[in-house]
């Protein structure tokens, strides 16, 4: 709901950094100034008959106080009507945007003051711009005096009397834990630190960010990956003794430095791998090593003699082994290590495995060091005079094994708040426990109902393992709640709710102000205001949000925030070691595959090709706005297409409605259709590509068809990518279809042109016919689909 600006609170110094992200994004948003203006000429087209006439830009200055467009002189006057400052936005700001210019998309040509509440979204963009100073623009004459001051106090007592008159928040759809969210509701609920992309799938964005509501679908199949994290979670934070034995994988990328200790890791040592681990039980675990290896298989590094790795936990060396230095992707172990089995307790734990650091100073090569990577994978095995330290890939935590029970830890000392000293007292001290954990989960208290229920859960737990698989199967069902997934929203007061509309209630309040600053559920001080209802109270309000905003955790309202809107993430997709691996590794194994089977490659990708083309430039008069027309209609032609590796053949169809499952099922059986020999297709990683459906129809024709998956954005590997670039300079480039029939042919020209030209296909393929001569053939290698 918009607020009254009288009741704002002051920008605190703690979002200094928002701010200025903020000022930036609405600088880059703003319109295009300092262009030459002038006079709108009586014979365009383009200009209303009203506008005619009238001088555009520097030629004449308008320049008049609030005073003068009242009528009178003095300072005191009465209040500006709305009619005058309907004349200075005429006067002022449809010189640009109008009708026939819309500079930055806006036309103020019909506007009127009196009618500002009837355009909220326009009023709130000239409100915004007025405020900052950004119009009128630099170079553009501006009202003297206070005219200008006048006109958005107006609009904005205008906007606010009609939302206080009709208040509408607008709707809001549920709000589910994303990832982040739900790692920190963890940790602040049991102090447990969990990698949630292990149970939950990727949240959807929309306009870069992963928390807005309206993109976060429900399915069957998310709330099924709410469940199994509930179970998971809650068997981490209080032990797993019937468990068996599992395997969690470490990853660390080749480009990681080896030369410096690795945060976490003890100090003495230098590079490998350091986290935390959760131990769901006492017993025993075995370790296992992957090393980088060079393209010939030696490991790299294999230069560095009497190299020692160290197993530690919590810092205490558990394990020392030294190692090989003549290992190889041949031996029947291949580049890896195991450890003998090492006896640790349950909880989560710093596990830390990194090389033993034997010496200290500067390195006599005569190159640099390259100490923030693999400095070549294929002179590791072999390259004397260049230092090139061992790279650990992975590490594989393997068990329990032999498991004896299941010891203290913080975390269940942090939910076993009380201990029954008998069997009397068993059951209202788990009440006590899971009341607690209910309210701190659930961001609110809890009904005597809602207790009840999560107490039939622990009695469920109890008949089959006592006291404490009875609590954990309670604490499982509290992470399985909707009330601890779903962020709901509930009235202060319910007779109050009419039509819909109400106060949130201070718990609502705590739980949104929360999320919002910090990422995470309300803290215990949050939360005791909300439980004595003083949170709504504005000064009470002002208060906390300060507070909050001076606690380390307010990154996520500026660093998290600030990496989202420029989507900084981006950057975690742009993998080296994956793309470097594909042209190592990958393609050379894709191309023995084909000798041996005989089989096509197809590197497969679709196109829509849009009805207003791909227009590189425009016409406009001097000093105007250029003006692109179209058809108004976003109508695209689509097509799928392959092209074959060895022979340059080009496969297509075409439609006319939204790429999906089925679209591509049905072409692909059309390209299986032209040939008897196996096909190996390569595709990109489109949601449709390898959806349960696509994985269905892979599998039924897994005799004759096997699916590589490209590195996560490489369309630089896909040479059809290229063809569609040729394409469209050929159909649609610089072109505009007033009917889409006339797009559809020229399409369909160009594509039955490159049909027939498999000499210019073959040429698209660039680096990968490099390798042709460079690859034996070879026994078949296992696909990645």
């Amino acid at each position: 709901m918009r607020q009254s600006r009288d009741q704002k609170l002051k920008t605190p110094v703690g979002v200094a950094a928002v701010v200025a992200v903020v000022g930036v994004a609405l600088v880059v948003a703003g319109d295009r100034v300092g262009e030459a203006a002038v006079a709108v000429q009586s014979d365009d087209p383009y200009v209303p008959q009203a506008m005619m006439g009238q001088p555009v830009g520097p030629a004449e200055a308008v320049e008049f106080t609030a005073a003068e467009a009242r009528g009178v002189e003095g300072d005191d006057v009465p209040e500006v009507s709305d009619e005058a400052l309907t004349q200075v936005v005429r006067r002022v700001c449809v010189s640009c945007h109008n009708d026939a210019l819309r500079t930055a998309d806006l036309s103020l040509q019909d506007y009127a003051v009196d009618k500002a509440p009837e355009r909220p979204e326009t009023t709130e963009k000239m409100i915004e711009k007025l405020r900052l100073g950004m119009m009128p623009p630099p170079g553009i004459p501006s009202p003297a005096g206070d005219t200008m001051t006048a006109l958005v106090e107006t609009l904005e007592r205008q906007v606010d009397e009609a939302v206080a008159a009709e208040p509408n928040p607008g709707t809001r759809p549920f709000q589910r834990l994303n990832r982040i969210e739900y790692e920190r509701a963890i940790h602040d609920l049991l102090g447990l630190e969990i990698n949630a992309g292990e149970f939950l799938p990727q949240d959807t964005r929309m306009a870069s960010f992963d928390n807005i509501a309206d993109a976060q679908l429900l399915s069957a199949a998310l709330v099924d990956s709410y469940m199994a994290a509930a179970a998971e979670v809650s068997r981490m934070a209080l032990g797993a003794p019937e468990a068996g034995p599992t395997n969690t994988t470490y990853l660390r990328s080749g480009y990681a430095s080896q030369w410096d200790r690795v945060e976490g890791a003890p100090f003495g040592t230098r590079g490998g791998i350091s986290v935390t681990h959760n131990f769901r039980a006492d017993g025993e675990y075995r370790f296992r090593m992957t090393f980088e290896n060079t393209t010939t298989g030696g490991h790299v590094g294999s230069t560095i003699q009497n190299e020692d790795l160290e197993i530690s936990i919590d810092g205490e060396p558990r394990a020392v082994m030294k190692v090989d230095q003549w290992m190889h992707s041949s031996d029947p172990h291949a580049v890896q290590m195991e450890s003998e089995p090492l006896f640790i307790e349950a909880g989560p734990k710093r596990v830390s495995v990194a090389f033993i650091n034997l010496y200290d100073g500067p390195v006599e090569d005569l190159p640099s060091p390259h100490d923030w990577s693999l400095a070549d994978r294929r002179i590791g095995a072999g390259g004397y005079g260049i230092t090139q330290f061992t790279h650990l890939k992975d590490v594989t935590i393997n068990g329990p094994h032999n498991v004896t029970g299941v010891s203290e830890h913080p975390v269940r000392e942090r939910v076993f708040t009380c201990r029954p000293s008998s069997e009397a007292e068993e059951e209202a001290c788990a009440a006590q426990i899971l009341e607690e954990l209910a309210e701190r989960a659930y961001r609110r208290p809890v009904q005597d109902h809602e207790l009840a229920d999560l107490m039939s859960f622990y009695e469920l737990g109890y008949a089959d393992g006592g006291f404490d698989l009875g609590v954990r199967t309670g604490l499982q069902a509290i992470l399985a709640s909707p009330d601890f997934i779903f962020r709901l929203e509930r009235p202060a007061d319910e007779a109050e709710v009419e039509e819909g509309i109400y106060r949130i209630s201070d718990w609502a309040l705590a739980s949104r102000l929360s999320f919002f600053l910090w990422g995470s559920p309300p803290d215990e001080e949050l939360r005791e205001v909300a439980r004595e209802g003083e949170l709504s109270d504005p000064d009470v309000l002002e208060e906390q949000t300060r507070r909050m905003l001076q606690d380390e955790r307010a990154e996520a309202l500026a660093t998290r925030f600030a990496s989202q809107w420029f989507r900084l993430h981006d950057l975690e997709h742009l993998n080296p070691d994956a793309r470097q691996q594909w042209l190592e590794e990958r393609w050379p194994a894709i191309l023995r595959t084909a000798r041996a089977k005989n089989a096509w490659i197809l590197f497969g990708d679709e196109v829509s090709f849009a009805q207003w083309g791909s227009l590189g430039y425009t016409w406009a008069r001097q000093g105007q706005q250029p003006v692109v027309k179209t058809s108004g209609k976003r109508k695209g032609y689509k097509v799928l297409g392959v092209i074959e590796f060895f022979s340059g053949r080009f496969f297509s169809q075409t439609l006319t409605e939204r790429f999906n499952s089925e679209s591509y099922q049905a072409f692909l059986s059309y390209v299986l259709a032209q040939t008897d020999r196996t096909v190996i297709l390569i595709q990109d990683g489109a949601r449709y590509h390898t959806s349960r459906s696509m994985r269905d129809f892979f599998a039924a024709h897994a005799d004759r068809l096997i699916v590589y998956q490209l590195p996560s954005y490489s369309p630089d590997y896909n040479p059809i990518e290229f063809l569609w670039k040729q394409t469209k300079q050929r159909a649609t480039h610089n072109q505009y279809f007033p009917q889409f029939d006339k797009l559809m042919a020229s399409v369909d020209e160009a594509l039955a042109y490159f049909a027939q030209q498999a000499a210019t296909i073959k040429n698209l393929m660039g680096g990968y016919l490099q390798s042709l001569e460079l690859v034996p053939a070879a026994p078949d290698v296992q696909n990645i689909i």
